[in-house]
């Protein structure tokens, strides 16, 4: 004769997974405002002239400090990288600040958005002046230690 096992199993009610789907949207709502909120704080903060400032600055500071000065002059700043003569130009038209070679070759842009761009030497200090659109003005001033 067969004896019949009756097993039972526990399964998952409907409410039961209406809460837990109920759960997972809502923490996936929730992740997806804060990443935009934390998106559009990001992009506020990389467009602000203040960040351009002080990525700019650094920046310069690396880039001046490991080099000799060669000269400045006409709103420009000649300098010696390793065995290389780097110039600092700025071109109004585009209105950005560009390192390139002593004779203008390749591109490679420091900056975006700026205004105007002055260079002043006096001795072994050179001043840089920046000013961005949007009104911001900057001075940054370098002191060459090995000029004499």
């Amino acid at each position: 004769m067969r004896r019949y096992i009756r097993l039972r199993f526990r399964a998952f009610t409907l409410l039961e997974v209406m809460v837990a789907l109920l759960v997972i949207s809502g923490g996936i709502i929730l992740f997806q405002l804060l990443s935009q909120n934390l998106t559009s704080q990001l992009k506020v903060q990389m467009e602000s002239p203040e960040t351009k400032w002080v990525l700019l600055a650094s920046q310069l500071e690396t880039e001046l400090s490991k080099g000799d000065w060669v000269k400045v002059e006409n709103n420009q700043i000649y300098y010696r990288d390793g065995k290389d003569i780097r110039r600092l130009a700025f071109y109004k038209k585009r209105g950005d600040l560009r390192k390139t070679d002593q004779w203008g070759q390749g591109y490679a842009p420091l900056v975006y958005g700026l205004e105007d761009f002055q260079v002043e030497s006096a001795g072994k200090d050179v001043l840089l002046t920046f000013r961005f659109k949007g009104g911001l003005e900057r001075r940054l001033l370098f002191h060459d230690e090995t000029k004499v």
